[in-house]
């Protein structure tokens, strides 16, 4: 295991562009499929009888 690890080390630092290029195509995915505005998500919610909710205030 020692042997194989020590041989991708070697390879990349002989040839560090194909671990870079996947690098940065690997963010660039990550951050283009983030931006899809999927964000908001809605949460259903009921009370019993009918009552509305108290007013609550998130500064004190």
């Amino acid at each position: 295991m020692k042997g194989l690890l020590y041989g991708k080390l070697k390879m990349l630092i002989r040839k560090p562009w194909p671990f870079l290029l996947t690098t940065i195509v690997c963010l660039m995915f990550a951050f283009f499929t983030s931006q899809s505005g999927a964000n908001e998500v809605t949460v259903p919610y009921s009370t019993e009888g009918g009552e509305t909710l108290p007013k609550r205030s998130w500064r004190n």
